[in-house]
């Protein structure tokens, strides 16, 4: 069993059906010196597996097909935006 919370999820509907966005809001601050991009990758390769367990639940949850659900970080600090 895996236990989570997810920090938010909005769905809406599109003309193929209902759709999901799942957020998980982060406080990770880039390292010193480490580019943009640099910092996107470490991110993705820590929390990857965090949000396909959160992408199963919502399909399991809802049946909104794994393909219609975007994953992304929100970095509270600074707003920034990396999907998943």
């Amino acid at each position: 069993m895996i236990s989570g919370c997810i920090d938010r999820v909005t769905f809406f509907r599109r003309e193929d059906g209902l759709h999901a966005d799942v957020v998980d809001f982060k406080t990770n601050r880039p390292l010193r010196g480490e580019t943009a991009e640099a910092f996107a990758a470490r991110l993705r390769a820590a929390y990857s597996g965090q949000l396909a367990a959160y992408r199963r639940a919502v399909t399991a949850l809802t049946s909104v097909p794994s393909e219609r659900i975007v994953t992304r970080l929100l970095l509270v600090n600074d707003g920034t935006e990396v999907v998943i």
